[in-house]
């Protein structure tokens, strides 16, 4: 419970910051990208402190392709050596995914306000319970189902031009969002898998 409470925090600070920042005129894209820079870099610091960057071999790509067939056909799991490329992929894939929805959420603040930013990037959930659902069989339950079809119809009202309740003028950034937001999480779900 206290990591949910903590996330919520986390969250709700981040949308903050990024409204704060942008009445300072400061310049938030690079604000990000030192961000997402210093994280790599204190990653890498405490991989070479903890000696953990040493898994990251050519040995271990071999035992790790060796392993995917099995892991990806019967939802097995990676033994600690391959673990690691994994780990080393899903950063190298996502990472920039979840630095690009950062910045279209950020966009989405300036462009349609904190809360309507804030809810797109919520609704996102949507990408990786549809991924699941596909990839691995996880279907929700009537309840979780009709929470899908509020969010779909939401993204749809949300785009519907008021004066013409037939056209449906997208917000490509909201969308982008609701898109790469659900990519971010849903590496959460990948690695998990």
């Amino acid at each position: 419970m206290i990591y949910l409470i903590l996330s919520i925090l986390c969250s709700v600070l981040i949308t903050i910051i990024f409204k704060a920042v942008e009445h300072r005129e400061n310049n938030l894209y690079a604000i990000i990208s030192t961000n997402y820079a210093s994280a790599v870099l204190i990653s890498l610091a405490i991989s070479i402190y903890e000696g953990t960057y040493r898994l990251i071999n050519i040995n271990n790509l071999h035992i790790f392709i060796g392993e995917m067939d099995y892991v990806f056909k019967s939802m097995g799991v990676f033994s600690t050596r391959a673990s690691a490329i994994w780990a080393l992929l899903v950063g190298l894939i996502f990472g920039p995914i979840f630095c690009f929805a950062f910045f279209k959420y950020q966009k989405g603040i300036v462009e349609s306000g904190m809360s309507i930013a804030n809810t797109f990037m919520k609704i996102s959930v949507i990408i990786p319970m549809l991924v699941s659902m596909i990839a691995w069989g996880e279907y929700p339950s009537i309840v979780q189902s009709l929470g899908i079809i509020l969010c779909v119809a939401s993204i749809i009202i949300f785009n519907m031009d008021i004066r013409d309740f037939t056209r449906i003028d997208l917000n490509k950034n909201l969308i982008l969002l609701t898109f790469f937001g659900g990519a971010a999480q849903f590496t959460a779900k990948l690695y998990q898998k």
